[in-house]
């Protein structure tokens, strides 16, 4: 039975810029993974409250074939949606989609340098999914 969601892993093509990105985001590499030659081929970086994103370069040979992950997106949840939207614009990362949840939140997506989508999501009052959350 699983108590929260500990990571998500995606390949990436280059590992430099996907840590760079995610560094705007507020994420920090905690952890690096190294070959026997001590290069970092991969990372943990701290996503919030005891929940990571993993990252790990792609594999060379695969890089022609390589299709963003097939899943529809990953999702971040923040306190205050139009602070996350000024970091975006700092960061000059461009907000794809906003969408007024029914008065249960407001969200917006981004996409990262390999094309994978990222919802910021803040909850509001009514939601009913908040009384999980504690």
């Amino acid at each position: 039975m699983p108590v929260m969601l500990a990571h998500a892993c995606l390949d990436v093509r280059n590992l430099e810029k996907s840590i760079a990105f995610y560094g705007k985001l507020g994420m920090k590499v905690v952890y690096n993974f190294r070959d026997k030659e001590g290069r970092v081929f991969g990372v943990y970086l701290k996503a919030g409250n005891g929940t990571f994103l993993e990252m790990f370069r792609l594999d060379k040979a695969l890089v022609g074939k390589f299709k963003p992950a097939t899943y529809f997106h990953l999702c971040f949840q923040v306190k205050n949606l139009d602070a996350a939207a000024k970091l975006m614009r700092k960061n000059r990362i461009k907000i794809v989609r906003r969408i007024e949840w029914d008065g249960n939140g407001r969200l917006f997506f981004v996409n990262d340098p390999d094309g994978n989508k990222l919802e910021f999501l803040q909850y509001l009052a009514k939601n009913p999914l908040l009384k999980h959350l504690k």
